[in-house]
């Protein structure tokens, strides 16, 4: 219970801009917000809809306690999103990583992973572990991720675990 509350209390006052760039910026987001509505339209776009999967009302409420970050534009269009799972007190379980088509391979997934380890350390997180898919793992293995070898299926496509160890922030 107590450990619920610090992370609830980080995530109100850790809510804040962690980059800005020529492109656009990097900030975190509260649930149930507009900016979640946005994020949950691209999650869907990118991620579920291609495996005919929709996010049920019990996976949506789920989020409640989680860490949401968006990569937006200078017009503040949301482009990129992820989620961050605290799992306790030394790891973060990164997921729903979703880049809008028209900006992939620009960067942005970089830049928002980036903002996301640096977030993670400012929470006291020490490891971010993940489930990539099988097309994602090169894109994670570029950013310094470890891959355990034992393919598993999640939403029925084959999937791998990868893990990085945090040590610095990966901006400085």
């Amino acid at each position: 219970m107590r450990f619920t509350h610090l992370f609830l209390w980080l995530k109100k006052s850790l809510a804040m801009v962690m980059l800005k760039n020529e492109l656009g910026y990097c900030c975190t987001y509260p649930f149930a917000s507009p900016n979640y509505d946005e994020s949950i339209a691209i999650r869907h776009q990118i991620l579920r809809q291609p495996l005919g999967l929709h996010f049920s009302i019990e996976q949506l409420e789920a989020e409640w306690n989680q860490f949401h970050l968006g990569y937006f534009s200078k017009t503040d269009r949301m482009l990129a999103c992820l989620v961050l799972h605290a799992i306790d007190g030394d790891n973060i379980k990164m997921r729903q990583v979703a880049v809008l088509e028209k900006y992939q391979g620009h960067g942005l997934g970089r830049i928002l992973v980036n903002c996301s380890e640096a977030f993670a350390l400012m929470t006291g997180a020490k490891r971010i572990v993940l489930h990539a898919r099988n097309n994602a793992v090169p894109f994670y293995l570029a950013l310094g991720y470890n891959l355990y070898p034992e393919m598993f299926l999640e939403v029925g496509i084959p999937h791998y675990k990868m893990e990085k160890t945090l040590s610095k922030n990966p901006f400085s």
